[in-house]
């Protein structure tokens, strides 16, 4: 579960763009699976392709289909389920992340998000029959914005509409 300031919005996603620095003593090439940390939340995710890395003497970008310690690149990452994230440059705290070997169970990269990808980013609000006004006279505090995730008929929509 994430509360989330009303104004903002955050996406609810399973595919984005990401900078990170490989940590691993092992070469990293796209394809590969890890586990990714973000907040508290875990989830099985792919580097999916690696658009390119940079060199730090020059700045500029190099294709490449592997990473070898201390290299940044830009890569596509997909998780195995939808997650709620933001842009770094927004929410530090939800546009942060680890890698972590499947392996090793070590951390093998950190990152930061640069923008969702695709549809997966767009978030719908649910209607609900109880108004804000009514909620907060009803339960006597102000109404915050809760976000739940899960499977399809697993009960948001029924929670959320108490």
């Amino acid at each position: 579960m994430v509360i989330s300031a009303t104004d903002k919005e955050l996406c609810l996603g399973n595919s984005f763009v990401a900078e990170i620095l490989w940590m691993n003593d092992s070469d990293m090439c796209d394809q590969r699976r890890f586990k990714l940390q973000i907040g508290t939340n875990k989830v099985g995710c792919i580097i999916a392709d690696i658009r390119y890395k940079v060199n730090i003497g020059t700045w500029g970008h190099e294709k490449t289909d592997r990473l070898k310690k201390n290299e940044l690149a830009t890569c596509e990452i997909h998780t195995d389920m939808p997650i709620i994230f933001d842009r770094f440059s927004s929410t530090p705290g939800l546009g942060g992340f680890i890698l972590i070997d499947l392996l090793t169970n070590a951390t093998a990269a950190c990152g930061i998000i640069r923008h969702p990808i695709g549809l997966e980013g767009k978030t719908y609000v649910q209607a609900s029959s109880i108004t804000r006004d009514l909620r907060e006279r009803r339960n006597g505090y102000r109404a915050k914005t809760i976000w739940f995730t899960g499977l399809s008929g697993a009960g948001k929509s029924t929670i959320a509409d108490c």
